[in-house]
This record gives C-alpha cells, sequence and structure tokens, in this order.
C-alpha cells in the first residue's frame, strides 16, 4: 500500500467514501498511520493512531461556496501521548 507522509506522520493512502448532490458532497475516510517525525508541533512520538475525518463543501456552479471539516484531531493527539485521555465519568 502507498503511504502519504502528512506533516511528519506516515499515514497509507486509503479511498475516501463520497456521497455528492448536484450542489454537495459529502467525504468521511479513515486516517491511521505512525507519528514517524516532527510534525504537529510536536517531535516524532513513533505511536500509531487511526481516526476518522469527514468533509461536507458546498458548490454554487462549477466553484466551490463552502467547506466544513472535522479532521479527528483530538483522538488523534491523545492516542499519540499528546494530550491526556479525559478521566473516566464513574
Amino acid at each position: 500500500m502507498a503511504t502519504t507522509p502528512i506533516g511528519g506522520v506516515t499515514c497509507p493512502t486509503l479511498p475516501a467514501v463520497l456521497r455528492s448532490t448536484f450542489d454537495e458532497i459529502i467525504n468521511q475516510g479513515r486516517l491511521a498511520g505512525t507519528h514517524t517525525g516532527e510534525g504537529l508541533g510536536f517531535p516524532a512520538t513513533g505511536k500509531a493512531f487511526e481516526t476518522v475525518s469527514a468533509n461536507i463543501g458546498r458548490f454554487r456552479g462549477e466553484l466551490a461556496a463552502d467547506h466544513w471539516s472535522e479532521q479527528g484531531m483530538l483522538p488523534m493527539l491523545m492516542q499519540l501521548g499528546l494530550l491526556p485521555a479525559p478521566a473516566s465519568a464513574t
């Protein structure tokens, strides 16, 4: 499988799931990799992670009009040990 370096993270290149209408497109994908180099503002941790991302785009004619994105950064940073996991709610 091909890999893509993204800001100090080496990730397998994964296909995205797309749904679209005439003026809107929704993309959801899985991002998994290993934090292998300095990036994301932190030195390499060598730890693996897996998270889900989502993008929504809206078009007017042939031009992009709006874009919303959720990249799953909070779970990824917790898996890499760069943020503490939340305390258990007991």
